[in-house]
């Protein structure tokens, strides 16, 4: 069962990294899934390599927490629409 106090942010670059630091900064427990963790990142947030449209990673981090921020974006282009 994820605390209260745990949040997910997926994707956003350096928007998401900045979350993620405010969300340290409170005393929060953060948990990211991005293509790349940046490396900046302190050693407690727990990064899931992967990105919006990887269900495996997504998936997984989403367990662990009880709020998210989505700021990553889907790029569709025509070929496959």
């Amino acid at each position: 069962m994820p605390s209260s106090d745990s949040y997910l942010i997926v994707g956003g670059g350096l928007l998401g990294g900045h979350i993620v630091d405010l969300l340290l900064q409170r005393g929060e427990k953060a948990v990211a899934v991005f293509d790349l963790k940046p490396s900046s990142f302190d050693s407690s947030v727990k990064v899931y390599q992967g990105d919006i449209a990887d269900p495996d990673a997504v998936g997984k981090a989403i367990k662990a927490v009880s709020s998210s921020f989505l700021i990553a974006l889907l790029s569709i282009s025509k070929a496959t629409c």
